[in-house]
């Protein structure tokens, strides 16, 4: 097909460049701009998946039965199954299971971090009092935990001293609301995730892996609102234009124009409750073009 091209930005011919039919170009154009908004990444583990990558099989009293999942992991490990407390196990987000204004897991992660603790690990003595069993299966893999790759730089530090943190966690990781996107993906999907309903774990937060982007707000409004501007035509098919062919990094937003969530504004607030119609099963395609209906005005 036959499509032109111009930089993202007119001032940085090194910036991305967005590809697109030459009628589209001058439309998309007008989505470019900056704001206030961060993607990050979800969890890492550092190379050790298997470790901290679970299957639920049951639960029974205080205690889930878990097995870590060798399936797909770069290194492997001894298989376990064991019974863990269901303190710092979460339902797993990863990549496959995102789809628009849809999201579901499989899997379960081990994270024994908190907001309070950021990106180190809860103590150790205090992870070994609280939870017993929790600190005995992560000691059991205390050999192949302290010789992981994917601590780099500032972070050697805390693998040195606490040999069952993760990476990529912070205040954010545990955030009541996160507008998600696959990492590796052909297409720019959303969808807004909160706490769910795990028939293992009760209510719990849904956390993203690796593979996963997000947005993470305090508002169940605004992620709604964000999830919306998002998902719109317009703003989908520039990202689409810029974006490598295979995958859409946290630095996909960086370079759109995102008004911040404003609760007093009708306009935001339309916006947000069309996208939570689309979550609860209300015709995505409709919702999608009334949004779009709406954000002309924004653009």
């Amino acid at each position: 097909r036959e499509q032109r091209a111009a930089p993202a930005s007119s001032s940085d011919p090194a910036s991305p460049w967005l590809t697109a039919p030459a009628e589209e170009l001058e439309g998309l154009s007008r989505v470019l701009g900056s704001n206030s908004y961060r993607a990050r990444t979800g969890v890492f583990t550092g190379g050790a998946n298997a470790v901290y990558w679970l299957e639920v099989c049951g639960a029974e009293k205080d205690l889930v039965r878990v097995s870590n999942i060798q399936a797909r992991a770069k290194r492997k490990t001894e298989q376990v199954e064991t019974e863990l407390e269901p303190a710092y196990l979460y339902p797993m987000l990863k990549g496959g299971g995102i789809r628009r204004w849809r999201t579901g897991w499989d899997a379960y992660l081990l994270c024994p971090h908190t907001a309070r603790t950021r990106q180190r690990p809860i103590p150790w003595e205090e992870l070994t009092l609280q939870c017993p069993r929790t600190a005995a299966y992560l000691s059991f893999f205390r050999e192949i935990l302290d010789q992981r790759k994917g601590f780099a730089g500032w972070e050697r530090a805390i693998q040195r001293e606490a040999f069952h943190a993760v990476l990529r966690v912070g205040p954010y990781t545990f955030a009541p609301w996160k507008v998600v996107w696959k990492y590796i993906a052909t297409e720019f999907v959303c969808a807004v995730i909160g706490a769910v309903d795990d028939p293992y774990l009760g209510r719990k937060l849904l956390l993203p892996n690796e593979k996963v982007m997000y947005v993470a707000t305090d508002c169940r409004e605004e992620a709604y609102y964000l999830c919306g501007l998002l998902s719109s035509t317009p703003v989908a098919r520039c990202v689409r234009a810029y974006m490598n062919p295979t995958s859409i990094s946290a630095h996909v937003l960086e370079r759109l124009r995102l008004p911040s969530y404003d609760p007093d504004s009708p306009l935001h607030r339309e916006i947000a409750r069309l996208c939570m119609e689309g979550h609860a099963g209300e015709d995505a395609e409709r919702c999608v073009r009334e949004i779009d209906r709406l954000i002309s005005k924004l653009y």
